[in-house]
């Protein structure tokens, strides 16, 4: 083996001293067929509870763990710090709230060895539930990283398949590559706000345009705790409305791979006529409106997610305004130094 031959899992948390115990304790239960060099490397993400002490006294095996601090709150920007740290060739991202079964390390090793074209493997995932269970979380359930991903194992033909983080396999090169290159995240959150959702995907399309595959393996499967707060519908909703927000920047790399039309030329962005289609996708169901404005949520009421899910993209659109453009410009200028750090992969 060489020196970068391994696995290292990366864990971003902020405040997940509650969780962090029991996911540790499935990591330290590990058992392999073979030598595989790994480790694991937590992010404390701005913690401001017992999360370190706690993960160092669950951790009771030989392997390394290494704690680094990430200031700024955000899991695009733990991610970026964790990879940095991240001592190994693959990297299997899981969160606070994933439990994994005894043989992960070596199949999540195993997913990525022979597959010389992937920037990354995902995976699935089965609930597990800290509360009565909603009727209509069956329903909504990938909008949790929940369940399976694609029917089958294998390279991801579909044009814009993209997969979950949690659970994902990726590949260290890949993401030393963007980081080299001056990659920054465009998915960070606003001020006042822990996260937001969706910086896996854009990770995952930038490398898209680079050249690198993603595949899919159905034999990889998590268990995704649910805490009680998460399985509230008024959770859900703020949810929905945190991926139409992150809508508004993939769109910018969905235009640039030429998946969605923002603006002609491709260098504009046309962002009071896309504020304004979002806006008339709200006005069409007035219902769901009206309902959404008078407090009655209509729990899992499909329209009524919908809705905030628009209502998201739009906030974020009329929020950005003509800056849209900006960060478009932006985002052309920066991608023009990726493709040299891939040329010679």
């Amino acid at each position: 083996m060489n020196n970068s031959d391994g696995l290292s899992v990366l864990i971003c948390s902020h405040n997940g001293a509650k969780l962090i115990g029991e996911t540790l304790r499935h990591l330290v239960q590990q058992e392999f067929t073979r030598p595989i060099n790994w480790e694991v490397v937590l992010v404390d993400n701005a913690s401001t509870d017992d999360l370190v002490s706690v993960a160092q006294a669950n951790w009771t095996i030989g392997v390394p763990l290494k704690i680094v601090y990430e200031p700024r709150k955000g899991v695009a920007h733990a991610r970026i710090t964790g990879i940095q740290n991240c001592k190994y060739e693959f990297i299997s991202f899981i969160d606070d709230d994933n439990w994994v079964p005894k043989n992960w390390v070596e199949g999540a090793y195993n997913s990525i060895l022979n597959k010389p074209d992937a920037c990354a493997i995902g995976s699935c995932s089965k609930p597990v539930f800290g509360g009565p269970v909603p009727h209509w979380f069956s329903t909504y359930m990938q909008s949790y990283a929940v369940g399976q991903q694609y029917p089958t194992s294998g390279r991801i033909e579909k044009q814009d398949g993209l997969v979950w983080g949690a659970g994902m396999i990726i590949r260290k090169q890949a993401c030393d590559q963007l980081i080299e290159a001056g990659f920054k995240p465009l998915l960070v959150p606003h001020k006042n706000e822990s996260r937001m959702a969706g910086n896996e995907s854009e990770l995952l399309l930038l490398m898209k345009m680079c050249g690198w595959e993603i595949y899919n393996e159905n034999q990889l499967v998590i268990e995704h705790y649910m805490t009680p707060n998460r399985l509230k519908w008024s959770y859900f909703l703020k949810l929905k409305e945190n991926h139409g927000a992150a809508k508004v920047y993939l769109d910018l790399y969905r235009h640039l791979l030429g998946w969605v039309r923002l603006g002609h030329p491709i260098e504009k962005v046309n962002w009071w006529g896309l504020a304004s289609s979002t806006l008339s996708k709200i006005l069409k169901d007035p219902a769901a409106l009206l309902a959404s404005l008078a407090g009655n949520t209509f729990e899992g009421n499909y329209r009524v997610a919908l809705y905030h899910f628009y209502l998201g993209e739009l906030r974020e659109r009329l929020r950005l305004a003509k800056q849209l453009e900006i960060i478009q410009a932006e985002l052309i200028q920066n991608i023009q130094r990726y493709p040299l750090a891939w040329r010679n992969r």
